[in-house]
């Protein structure tokens, strides 16, 4: 990715895709940090986006990374936090608890099926 952005990046398009394929596939922390170095505005971070990182093959990784570098932007939406339940990220979701706890707290208290989730795995939330 870091031959394609130095010969032919004005070419190149950051779109909502590249950015998903980047935050969930393989070796997607250095994809997302060399796309969030060099096209930092260009990077829109969306709920898709989070979804995709917090499922993916380096989900606690990446997420950690976007909470970091782009916080405001990472929405913690009921999607988001069943995405990481579904693929049984303990690891994001005990990253997502401790950074932005209040959040997930307040998405499983408002949907059923994120609490049944998070409670199957044995995170308890009142």
């Amino acid at each position: 990715m870091a031959v394609l952005l130095d010969r032919r990046g004005s070419e190149i398009k950051i779109t909502e895709e590249l950015v998903k394929a980047a935050a969930g596939g393989y070796c997607g922390v250095e994809k997302m940090t060399l796309l969030l170095d060099r096209r930092g505005p260009e990077v829109k971070i969306t709920e898709e986006v989070v979804k995709s990182a917090v499922r993916g093959y380096s989900g606690a990784e990446i997420t950690e990374l976007l909470l970091d570098r782009r916080g405001a932007e990472v929405q913690i939406t009921e999607k988001v936090v069943l995405a990481a339940a579904e693929k049984w990220r303990e690891d994001v979701l005990k990253l997502l608890l401790d950074r932005r706890g209040t959040e997930v707290k307040e998405v499983a208290s408002r949907s059923v099926p994120v609490k049944r989730r998070l409670r199957r795995m044995g995170i308890e939330i009142p």
